[in-house]
């Protein structure tokens, strides 16, 4: 998984709990954050998940 080693560890964990499919909600309490904002900020780990991939 090379493609999401340049991302910083509260970002790849982001990652991580959504692959267990745990809520916005319960990720956003994990960091502090509002769901909205732990769901922007899964949102941008993809994309630079993917563009990693993709280049």
């Amino acid at each position: 998984m090379s493609w999401v080693r340049h991302l910083g560890k509260p970002t790849w964990q982001i990652l991580w709990w959504r692959s267990f499919d745990l809520s916005f909600r319960l990720i956003g309490k994990y960091i502090g954050r509002s769901n909205e904002t732990a769901r922007k900020r899964y949102e941008t780990a993809v994309t630079d998940a993917w563009i990693a991939a993709n280049t």
